[in-house]
């Protein structure tokens, strides 16, 4: 990681060393906003900010999944194992935005043209590799979309024995 030498500037930054502990991590704070939120779905309980902020901050349908599988009556290590595909695609989304925000202060500031076509030359380099991560990370999508099918048809059996039961209640024998 580098360090910048000086918090205004920035002009010599340094290589260091971090050394980030797992519980610190962020797909283990993931995992335990996750728990969070499972028990709270089952408790009716208000959601914190940072369990809003989690909500908020990704593509995947968190609230969807903790919902459905809490009414489900299922564990609550189904939605708790979705914390790394969604820390990916959080990381993703920041490093992306951090891109653009690069694209747009450099564009046309570099004194040459040919100083400004190998900055776009590098952005799109940046941005290729970063779509071949992203094909790494669809790999692990497949996990989301077999939950995603497995809940749909737990829903669905659900469903169909409240509708029997319910349709039952309806018929008085006599």
């Amino acid at each position: 990681m580098y360090r910048c030498d000086n918090v205004t500037q920035c002009l010599k930054p340094t290589k260091s060393k971090i050394t980030v502990p797992t519980n610190k991590s962020m797909i283990a704070q993931i995992q335990k906003l996750l728990s969070s939120l499972f028990k709270k779905s089952t408790t009716d309980a208000a959601l914190t900010d940072k369990e809003t902020a989690l909500i908020g901050s990704t593509r995947v349908q968190i609230l969807r999944y903790v919902i459905d599988s809490a009414s489900l009556s299922l564990d609550e290590s189904i939605v708790t194992s979705l914390a790394e595909y969604i820390a990916s695609d959080m990381v993703v989304s920041y490093i992306d935005g951090l891109i653009d925000l690069v694209e747009v202060a450099g564009a046309g500031s570099l004194n040459t043209e040919e100083e400004n076509r190998q900055f776009q030359n590098s952005l799109k380099t940046v941005r290729e590799k970063m779509a071949q991560r992203l094909t790494k990370m669809r790999i692990n999508q497949s996990h989301l979309l077999e939950l995603e099918r497995n809940l749909h048809y737990l829903r669905q059996q659900l469903s169909s024995g409240l509708s029997a039961r319910l349709m039952s209640n309806y018929q008085f024998g006599g």
